[in-house]
């Protein structure tokens, strides 16, 4: 998920939260086009490979 979602790129400057594996977690670095970075360092998770 990224800008192209119409997830708005300035929100990263700002601590916005989403769920991952029902948990919040903060963006913690900019959000692209396709893709934005996550704290999910207390969250349980797998990466998935396509």
């Amino acid at each position: 998920m990224g800008y192209a979602d119409g997830f708005w790129r300035s929100n990263w400057k700002k601590p916005y939260a989403i769920l991952v594996n029902g948990k919040l977690s903060l963006i913690t670095g900019h959000v692209c086009m396709e893709q934005m970075m996550v704290d999910v360092s207390n969250i349980e998770c797998e990466l998935e490979r396509v």
